[in-house]
């Protein structure tokens, strides 16, 4: 019984530092990363949507060539931010990433429009943070708006296909962006004065 109220003491002191220690940054990145990210994405690799891959068991079979292969990832809460707009596949899947959203009404978008439509994109407790982050949690502006400026690397305006190629220059990643490569990518790039 000693050893278990030791245990949980210290289990609610590392929690507390856990918490504590989460900056200003990786809150706001978590926020804007909730109204981004999706359960799906599709990839754009050879054979994605032939009936082959479509019908394919994926248990490594030698002499299968899609084995080990998928064109399409699943998660059971938003874990990728789509790197494109829309993408079809010829077996009649497609997918529209949530947040073109941002940029239904118009075709470009300053950076105030952004930032008030990121706004209106609903939060969805996303995997990959690891601390705490609820929908109640407002967004940080000043973040939003240097997102803005990262991807949109110096233009004035940005519309949805220039979104997803800057989002992808800035991650390095080429049809998802994960929370880890989001926000490793954006982490040092995103300065809060509070």
């Amino acid at each position: 019984e000693e050893r278990m109220r030791f245990f949980l003491r210290a289990l609610a002191i590392t929690s507390v530092y856990a918490l504590s220690t989460v900056s200003s940054n990786e809150r706001a990145l978590g926020q804007i990363f909730g109204r981004l990210a999706d359960k799906c994405i599709l990839l754009d690799i050879p054979g994605a949507g032939t009936p082959e891959m479509r019908n394919c068991c994926h248990s490594g079979c030698d002499n299968c060539l899609y084995s080990r292969v998928f064109d399409e990832m699943n998660a059971a809460k938003p874990k990728w931010i789509a790197l494109y707009t829309t993408r079809e596949f010829i077996d009649g899947r497609d997918h529209t990433a949530p947040w073109t959203r941002i940029f239904e009404e118009d075709e470009e978008l300053s950076v105030d429009k952004f930032v008030d439509r990121v706004k209106m994109l609903p939060f969805r407790l996303p995997m990959g943070p690891k601390f705490k982050i609820s929908a109640d949690d407002l967004l940080d502006e000043a973040a939003c708006r240097q997102l803005f400026e990262l991807v949109a690397d110096g233009e004035d305006t940005l519309n949805a296909d220039a979104f997803a190629e800057g989002l992808s220059r800035l991650t390095g990643e080429a049809h998802g962006a994960s929370w880890r490569s989001f926000s490793r990518a954006l982490m040092d790039k995103i300065i809060l004065t509070a």
